[in-house]
């Protein structure tokens, strides 16, 4: 395994400090094994993109750090979004989305205005394009699985599940990573700061067979890889098998391996088939019973502006409240503001991840929770959890509040195994999606089984899918 972040961009365009720099840090102060640069395009003359191009040629270095050649082709929504183009060797021509703040516009007969076009371009080439969530999110009805073998589903801009499940429920075959979209020149640890980045910045792990460009490249062509909300949380998958982002045919039953090494305890791993949860581990989850987690999550909407502020507070009708502790506030701006024996409030906003608070209560089972916020207010009573989790969707994209007794936690190193003796014909994409107790997450790249009665496996046809 080798831990890297493949998005980020320095003050050559709207991030801070220069791309020596954002490399520097990348490879001595974050431990990163690899990084990418993927400036907007809008914004890199012939000038910047030499600069960019020189230095990762400068400080990558096969066995001890690899630096990817690359860009972000910066499309609005409805013509594409925003995508990662990466080259596999020391250079790479530009096609920019537009030329709209650049003044030399002399080959602007190069531009891309649509990400078809993008796809025309590169047709037959080496290159791959990774689609993410930024200040403009991917628009999944235009896939080109020769060109797109993963995508990101968590950036310091927030967690992306819907992001995820728009392209399972589409039948693509594609891998998940996760990265920072860093604007600070901190690639490899990126902290949210006070602007409108929601999170910490993502990390991508990959099973490579070296540490070189041509290893690395080959790793993420065949989805040996996952990404994580910013915790090095060590996970392996294999289906028969065969490991994670394999594509692979089944006449018998299927037999999944789940390896965990957590960064914290971990809380649950959920498998998926597609967008369902077919098992989970542990089978019973063990709770403390003194204690409850009030936790929420989700965004507003799916573009730029999709923060949502959950600036609020609990109060408790009897008993009291012996502690109160903050669950996975990302920023120093967030957290418990006042504490006592019946209230807590708090700041907080999320955008697709998770915050909440965590209290210790010693109170009869018919007190009550007032819980207020601007996106939702409830009362729930503590017998309500006695038979699980409450959960309280509260609109918006993934926007909930979940009531529940506090996780123990099943250490930190997991294995298990899951056998499915029910396999419908078809193409089935089977994943893990790991959850620590201190709100740490991983997604790992799919395995596709395909069942007799269906399509024979083997990646896609090169060419453009349209899945509307």
């Amino acid at each position: 395994p080798f831990w890297g972040d493949l998005h980020g961009q320095s003050g050559e365009t709207i991030g801070s400090n220069t791309v020596e720099s954002y490399f520097r840090f990348a490879k001595g102060a974050a431990l990163l094994d690899f990084a990418g640069h993927q400036g907007n395009d809008f914004q890199i003359t012939k000038d910047i993109w030499t600069e960019i191009k020189k230095q990762i040629n400068t400080i990558h270095e096969d066995g001890r750090f690899v630096a990817l050649v690359g860009y972000e082709w910066s499309g609005n929504t409805p013509v594409g979004g925003d995508h990662n183009v990466y080259y596999p060797g020391n250079d790479g021509e530009i096609f920019r989305s537009s030329h709209v703040l650049i003044p030399d516009k002399s080959d602007v007969d190069t531009d891309c205005k649509h990400i078809a076009d993008l796809y025309a371009r590169f047709h037959g080439q080496d290159v791959m394009l990774v689609p993410h969530v930024g200040g403009r999110y991917a628009n999944l009805t235009w896939h080109d699985p020769a060109l797109e073998p993963v995508m990101e589903v968590c950036s310091a801009w927030g967690e992306f599940e819907w992001f995820l499940f728009d392209a399972l429920k589409r039948g693509y075959k594609i891998g998940f990573v996760a990265g920072s979209d860093d604007h600070k020149g901190r690639p490899g640890a990126s902290h949210p700061g006070s602007g409108s980045f929601g999170i910490y910045g993502g990390y991508a792990c990959v099973f490579a067979r070296d540490l070189s460009r041509s290893g690395i490249w080959e790793a993420l062509r065949d989805r040996r890889c996952y990404g994580t909300n910013g915790r090095r949380i060590g996970l392996w998958v294999t289906v028969n098998g065969h490991p994670m982002g394999s594509d692979i045919a089944a006449d018998g039953p299927l037999e999944m391996d789940v390896q965990v090494w957590g960064t914290a305890p971990i809380e649950r791993v959920d498998i998926f088939n597609a967008t369902e949860v077919v098992y989970t581990y542990p089978e019973h989850i063990p709770r403390q019973h003194n204690r409850v987690r009030m936790a929420w999550s989700g965004q507003r909407i799916l573009a730029r502006n999709r923060l949502a502020h959950w600036d609020g507070g609990v109060r408790l009708s009897k008993g009291r409240i012996v502690e109160a502790e903050g669950f996975a506030f990302d920023s120093a701006s967030e957290g418990i503001q006042l504490a006592t024996n019946r209230e807590v409030t708090w700041t907080s906003v999320t955008t697709g991840d998770t915050d909440g608070v965590i209290l210790t209560l010693d109170a009869p089972v018919d007190a009550r929770l007032e819980f207020d916020t601007p996106v939702l207010k409830r009362s729930i009573v503590l017998s309500d959890m006695a038979n699980g989790p409450v959960e309280i969707d509260a609109g918006g994209v993934d926007m909930k509040v979940v009531f529940e007794h506090m996780p123990e936690g099943i250490g930190r190193d997991v294995a298990f195994s899951f056998r499915d003796t029910q396999l419908a014909s078809g193409c089935h994409p089977y994943w893990v999606r790991v959850t620590q107790i201190d709100g740490g997450k991983a997604w790992a790249s799919p395995v596709w089984v395909s069942v007799k009665g269906s399509d024979p496996p083997g990646r896609p046809n090169h060419g453009l899918e349209n899945g509307a």
